[in-house]
């Protein structure tokens, strides 16, 4: 019933009926992914006090569910990446409410560099994202990139050439993480990490990251929107060139501004306020962090041509380690 408490340790739990019974997303595309790849995802499932039973192809993991303050089912599940080849079929939930069923996909390919992995977390394989990863697909059909897509920051950071932090990763980020985030920066590892007003708690969580390397994002957001020209004579070493290549324009919606103290650091700034800088970058120790002020990055780096080849350019030009 509407209103009905459901009493678990620690927590109570209200239904809210007049959600629509639903599960987000509505259709599940993992797209392409290399082989032996950590592939995450996070469904959300709206309007079943109880899940009676689940059904999962082979190819899936059922990890975790747990009702959430709003009443909602959160289920993370994994993705066996084991096999190379296209596989399909269908995620079943029986609830009190009835049965949701959830379409699901996933291509596995080899891996081009095994050496060379790649980290992005926050999964976007998210009931809550709503994003394409059209253009991640694309990159790792191109280029055989071994990227891993995961709920939550792993232990082996080692294992990793270049991380990708989104804010739902960042917001509440744990001091054990910063210090380790910034250890493998050190190591020759680039981080990229963005962050902004609009998603609350991020911008605190990025400066526990980025401060000792001179950077300080503003929690606020001083302008709706601007278009920058790339300078590419700003860029004074190989790295910032590269990483820059091709890229004649970004565009930044609702941006956070960040305050630089690295004379060393690159900045892309506000044409007419040179004050406002929106996305900086610095090599550390043979390691790079790269600082963008924007949270939704998937979104930030599909908008046009110059924000996607930034993202090819992060992805397939690595750090020396």
């Amino acid at each position: 019933e509407k209103g009905e408490t459901i009493t678990e340790p620690f927590k109570t739990l209200t239904y809210d009926g007049d959600h629509e019974p639903e599960i987000q997303p509505d259709t599940l595309d993992f797209g392409t992914v290399c082989s032996g790849s950590a592939v995450e995802a996070h469904l959300v499932l709206h309007g079943g006090l109880s899940i009676s039973s689940s059904t999962m192809p082979t190819w899936l993991r059922f990890d975790t569910a747990w009702l959430d303050s709003w009443g909602r089912w959160r289920i993370d599940i994994t993705a066996d990446t084991s096999t190379i080849g296209t596989q399909a079929g269908t995620i079943r939930f029986q609830t009190d409410t009835g049965e949701f069923t959830l379409p699901t996909s996933i291509s596995v390919i080899e891996s081009g560099s095994p050496s060379q992995k790649i980290l992005w977390t926050d999964t976007p394989f998210d009931g809550f994202s709503g994003m394409s990863t059209a253009l991640l697909d694309e990159l790792i059909r191109s280029h055989h990139l071994d990227i891993d897509f995961t709920r939550k920051i792993p232990r082996n950071l080692e294992l990793y050439h270049i991380i990708f932090l989104t804010p739902e990763v960042v917001y509440d980020i744990w001091q054990e993480d910063v210090v380790r985030l910034q250890n493998f920066v050190e190591a020759g590892g680039r981080l990229v990490v963005g962050a902004d007003n609009f998603f609350r708690g991020s911008v605190e969580g990025l400066n526990k990251i980025v401060h000792t390397y001179g950077f300080k994002m503003l929690d606020i957001e001083p302008i709706r929107e601007v278009d920058v020209e790339i300078d590419a004579a700003q860029f004074q070493t190989d790295w910032q060139r590269n990483l820059f290549a091709d890229v004649d324009r970004l565009h930044f919606f609702r941006p956070s501004p960040i305050v630089v103290d690295n004379r060393d650091a690159f900045c892309i700034r506000h044409p007419d306020d040179h004050n406002l800088v929106y996305t900086s970058g610095v090599q550390v120790k043979g390691g790079q962090v790269f600082v963008i002020g924007q949270s939704l990055l998937l979104k930030f780096f599909s908008e046009a041509a110059g924000h996607q080849r930034l993202l090819a350019n992060l992805l397939t030009n690595p750090p020396n380690r």
